[in-house]
């Protein structure tokens, strides 16, 4: 099985989230993409962060959204895991300059409204091929599938009331022509990975830490999947392949 693995927040499992530094531990875990979190400063500079506040990652008390970007020089990262010096909060220019082709970046859009703003950093950066774009909502989907019609833009399904099921989801994304669907892998089911594969899309899937999770989806037949630990979704990728050899498909565990 070829899953891609997808390194959650850069490294969040090893490094402060969303930093260049972890954008490399990604690389060096050998992880074929990574996501990020992107928002935007007042003078709507796109920027890696997760919260519309500063105060979780950094201390600082201010709204991300109130807060200039030339402000966040002064701003750091800090490591909850106490092995690497404070990180500074990365453009998405500058994030996109560092993985340079290396690896996919997924962007997972935080806020509304950053559509133009995020392609052109991309354009800027010559990052269109490699980067993935999941959003939950079908008129952003729209629009960023013909900002950037190289990148793989894909509906995101989430466990929550108003959310689309996954297999409506399939259904969206053929009629809107976008590559693929990345529902809750708490959502996710062979029969979902069936539709999805028999209309041509790509089934990505988030965000999977558990061990019986991580067999559970790669048996199921996703074309990628997203977690905090880069290194566990490699080991159980190797690990079934090697229990289930090419030509020997793995039983089709229903979920």
């Amino acid at each position: 099985m070829s899953a891609l693995v997808i390194s959650h927040r850069t490294e969040q499992g090893a490094l402060p989230e969303n930093t260049l530094a972890g954008i490399e531990a990604a690389v060096a875990a050998g992880a074929d993409a990574v996501e990020v979190d992107v928002r935007a400063t007042w003078d709507r500079v796109p920027v890696l962060m997760h919260d519309a506040s500063l105060k979780r990652t950094t201390g600082d008390r201010r709204a991300l959204g109130a807060t200039w970007h030339a402000e966040l020089a002064g701003v750091r990262v800090r490591d909850p895991y106490g092995r690497i010096a404070s990180q500074p909060v990365p453009s998405l220019e500058e994030a996109l300059r560092c993985a340079g082709g290396r690896i996919a970046v997924v962007l997972d859009i935080c806020e509304r409204g950053l559509e133009d703003a995020t392609a052109a950093a991309v354009r800027a950066t010559e990052a269109e091929t490699w980067t993935w774009v999941p959003t939950h909502d079908t008129a952003e989907a729209r629009r960023f599938a013909t900002l950037l019609p190289k990148s793989k833009v894909l509906l995101s399904v989430a466990k929550r009331s108003g959310s689309l099921s996954p297999i409506e989801a399939v259904g969206a994304a053929s009629a809107l022509g976008l590559d693929g669907i990345n529902p809750d892998h708490r959502l996710l089911a062979p029969t979902v990975v069936r539709a999805a594969h028999d209309a041509g899309r790509w089934v990505s899937t988030w965000t999977v830490d558990a061990a019986r999770d991580i067999e559970r989806v790669l048996l199921a037949g996703v074309d990628s999947l997203c977690g905090n630990h880069a290194d566990r979704l490699i080991e159980a990728r190797a690990r079934l392949n090697r229990q289930h050899p090419e030509g020997s498909p793995p039983s089709d565990p229903e979920a």
